[in-house]
């Protein structure tokens, strides 16, 4: 799921589950169920935040009925009733922290992970993971994830988001000893920027070399700008919202504003446009390929994956 389409989605889920409280999580045989629903004594809608972890990763919210405490992790429950304090995703990332406790009274914190393979644990306020979906070793980039260790952030993001891209960022951007051509222009967008997945880059890629060609003397800052504009009408906070599902064996999928300045031409299947992010997210789930099943049916009372 792409950092842009995290940050839109996230800030409507913050307005759908202020007030509400954490109720514990479910794993499910493609991914987990986070629930919250009213505080105790209240009476209200449930919400799942559900992660699906197979290719192509996606994150959803839905009404849902509240499982059974024992069809919910075991190593959750001692949160269950915990206000949901805030929601929380970094600049470019593609991580979610939901803050639990009262702001005089901090409890601990869920973070999802919301890049391949996935993951979702739940920490103390000292960031000692309490439990976690899934263990990982320690790598080359990031300490070991398992119970009782301290929870170790991930590598600052290297992707920029387009909104704010400099001249500077463009004039490396069209970098090149001779004419550069589309397939380059959209690996190096892919490979350094967030919003550009799959045709949504060769769209864009195509667009600012006809405005690099055409900008004259200052071609370099009319594609600063053409860029931001960009930015601004595929990726707006407001207004109906496409789904855009690749034509090729893998379907991954992404979502955009339905009023971009710059829709992808072919390679794509476009669904919608719905009302919004949160609406947009929770019905392209639907639309995303079987995924396969990553959990073994005793997983649910610790931490262990297969």
């Amino acid at each position: 799921m792409d950092a842009l389409v995290v940050e839109r989605v996230c800030a409507e889920w913050s307005r759908t589950l202020d007030g509400l409280a954490f109720r514990g999580v479910r794993l499910d045989p493609a991914g987990v169920r986070v629930y919250f629903g009213p505080l105790r004594g209240s009476r209200g809608t449930i919400h799942a935040l559900v992660a699906r972890w197979p290719e192509p990763l996606w994150l959803w919210l839905e009404e849902s009925a509240l499982p059974k405490e024992r069809d919910r992790v075991a190593g959750t429950l001692r949160y269950d009733g915990t206000p949901l304090l805030r929601l929380d995703v970094p600049p470019g990332d593609r991580r979610l922290r939901l803050e639990l406790g009262r702001s005089d009274r901090p409890m601990g914190f869920l973070e999802i992970e919301a890049w391949p393979p996935g993951n979702i644990l739940l920490a103390d306020p000292e960031k000692k993971i309490h439990w976690i979906a899934r263990r990982r070793p320690t790598s080359s980039v990031r300490a070991a994830l398992a119970p009782g260790l301290p929870y170790a952030d991930p590598p600052a993001p290297f992707r920029k988001d387009p909104h704010g891209v400099t001249e500077a960022d463009v004039a490396e951007l069209l970098k090149s000893d001779g004419d550069l051509d589309e397939a380059e222009l959209t690996r190096r967008l892919r490979h350094n920027w967030s919003g550009v997945a799959g045709p949504v880059g060769e769209e864009l890629a195509v667009r600012l070399l006809e405005v690099h060609r055409t900008g004259g003397e200052d071609a370099v800052g009319a594609v600063t700008q053409a860029m931001r504009d960009w930015a601004n009408s595929t990726y707006a906070a407001e207004g109906r919202v496409l789904g855009l599902r690749w034509q090729d064996k893998h379907r991954s999928a992404t979502l955009v504003s339905a009023g971009s300045e710059s829709l992808p031409r072919a390679g794509v299947e476009m669904l919608g446009p719905w009302a919004n992010w949160e609406i947009a997210a929770r019905l392209l789930a639907a639309e995303l390929p079987e995924a396969c099943l990553l959990y073994t049916s005793d997983a649910a009372d610790d931490s262990s994956v297969v």
